[in-house]
């Protein structure tokens, strides 16, 4: 005969946390689950993915891609809710403008200026179970200006 053992309270608690994205390392792991369904996504609808999380001194760019001849830096914003409204706006202006500073850095170390290029935001909801339930492309989500 099975025995149920009930996991003490703090350990239920840990796991409504990590649910709930409040555990930093849980909310890596989104992050990372989110950039890459944001790039499957971004390959079906025709983007060439040139690099992810590419690092300077201003920040971090999600993912650089090519959509036609445009350069498309691409911050991606993935959630299990929109309890606290749609992901796209948890993009403040301080992150916009450590996303023009890393992409004026990109775009001087590989050589690309005069090439057009713009910022596109992508979303994705996950469900309960860990699945896409809700995706978006925001093309010129925001200009160098913010």
């Amino acid at each position: 005969m099975a025995t149920l053992v009930a996991s003490p309270p703090s350990l239920l608690r840990l796991r409504q946390r990590a649910k709930e994205g409040l555990i930093k390392g849980h909310r890596k792991t989104l992050g990372l689950e989110g950039e890459t369904q944001a790039v499957k996504i971004l390959k079906k609808w025709g983007y060439q993915i040139l690099q992810r999380n590419y690092r300077s001194s201003h920040g971090e760019i999600d993912i650089v891609a090519y959509d036609s001849s445009t350069i498309v830096f691409l911050e991606v914003k993935a959630c299990k809710s929109t309890r606290y409204g749609p992901p796209e706006l948890r993009i403040t202006n301080e992150k916009r403008r450590h996303l023009f500073g890393a992409a004026q850095q990109y775009i001087r170390e590989k050589g690309l200026s005069g090439q057009s290029f713009r910022f596109d935001v992508v979303t994705i909801q996950f469900d309960e179970e860990g699945r896409v339930s809700d995706s978006k492309i925001i093309q010129n989500a925001f200009s160098a200006q913010g």
